[in-house]
């Protein structure tokens, strides 16, 4: 099947300015293949999502560098931004386990 090109008419343009509301998202045919590695909560997370084991070298926990799980008080960034510095030297890999952390801006 093939989908015109659908052009907005200068009033659905008008209701777009005003209240945010594209119309063309509900026109047209649905989409409904499924592709290998389609993320989607209408699928069971075992379809999507795989155990991958931690690689045996260059792994660089970010606990290693001051990180402290379940602290909300304390921004690990610092930590984070440091192991990801350190995984670039060697192009290693940043472990994040072991709980929650809480984080401000993370550069990669």
């Amino acid at each position: 099947m093939v989908m015109k090109n659908y052009k907005r008419t200068l009033l659905q343009k008008l209701r777009l300015l005003l209240f945010h509301k594209d119309e063309r998202v509900t026109q047209g045919a649905v989409y409904s293949e499924v592709r290998r590695f389609d993320f989607s909560s209408y699928y069971p997370l075992e379809n999507y999502v795989q155990k991958v084991g931690v690689p045996q070298e260059n792994v660089y926990d970010i606990r290693s560098f001051g990180a402290v799980p379940e602290n909300e008080d304390l921004d690990c960034a610092h930590a984070i931004n440091a192991a990801i510095d350190a995984a670039e030297q060697t192009g290693g890999t940043v472990l994040i386990r072991g709980g929650k952390f809480t984080s401000g801006a993370v550069y990669l």
